[in-house]
């Protein structure tokens, strides 16, 4: 082999490296999105009542793995209300997912997994100071990326 030759394939090795470099830099960029697996759970609310102390209303969301395959986490219940009510205890708002804007809450998971059958109970606390109905459009969106 020629120096010439020796010196072309040093070349591309180097190019190689540097676009592998360049992709690990700007793969977080391409990142996608939380998946929507609102399709293989089931949420349901229950026990709404006044906490007269605070003045919110309260209640439990339960969400269940009814998919026959384990759900990796991080998982988020995304909460949708109408009219003037909100859900006081929202982790986060949901930005790059839909739906976007309502509030969302983390659910908590042993071993980052919601196994099938599986379920997780939430507190929810809704702030509504016109006492509207409370009407609670869930989603659950799972996985690493935007939210």
């Amino acid at each position: 082999m020629t120096a010439h030759k020796i010196g072309k394939i040093a070349h591309k090795i180097k190019l190689t490296a540097l676009v592998a470099i360049v992709l690990a830099l700007i793969a977080p960029t391409f990142a996608q999105n939380a998946s929507d697996v609102t399709s293989s759970v089931q949420v349901k609310m229950s026990g709404l009542r006044l906490n007269r102390a605070t003045g919110r209303f309260v209640g439990v969301a339960t969400v269940t793995n009814v998919s026959g395959t384990p759900i990796s986490g991080p998982i988020s219940l995304v909460v949708a209300l109408k009219g003037g009510v909100t859900l006081y205890n929202a982790a986060a708002k949901t930005n790059d997912a839909n739906p976007r804007g309502p509030g969302s809450v983390s659910v908590p998971l042993t071993a980052n997994v919601l196994l099938p059958g599986a379920f997780v109970r939430l507190g929810l606390e809704f702030d509504n100071p016109g006492r509207e109905p409370i009407v609670v459009k869930a989603s659950v969106l799972a996985g690493p990326g935007a939210k």
